[in-house]
């Protein structure tokens, strides 16, 4: 087989899903991740306990073929944190927030926040991919 030029792959989670198939793996990533820090601000917005969302709360835009109600959102990174000043205020107001334990789930589709994918699942059986 020709060698794959990590160029031709315009995406990360095709990347991954490329590396992870070439060691043998069979896990294929989600459309679960933040298209930018901006998003954490509907955990920063949310009191303490709650289960909904209140700000910020739009999933991953749909596609035909894999997501077509939208992505979840999954609050364990985020795409394009380019502007260090701005991370580092996001990092901070985090930590200020877990610190109290008042951060919601990490996970949040159609402006509800879950506990777990398969929380998630539960409510929504027609996902196709789950944490």
């Amino acid at each position: 087989m020709s060698a794959l030029r990590v160029t031709d792959i315009p995406e990360d989670e095709d990347l991954l899903n490329v590396a992870t198939w070439e060691e043998g793996g069979t896990k294929q990533w989600c459309k679960l991740d933040l298209p930018g820090p901006d998003d954490f601000a509907a955990l920063l917005h949310a009191e303490p306990g709650a289960k909904r969302c209140t700000w910020s709360c739009g999933d991953i835009s749909p596609d035909r073929r894999f997501h077509p109600r939208g992505a979840a959102k999954a609050f364990y990174t985020a795409h394009h944190a380019v502007d260090p000043i701005a991370s580092k205020r996001y990092v901070a107001q985090l930590k200020e927030k877990d610190a109290k334990n008042s951060l919601p789930p990490p996970i949040m589709y159609r402006g509800i926040f879950y506990k777990t994918g398969q929380e998630m699942m539960a409510e929504h059986p027609d996902i196709k991919c789950i944490i």
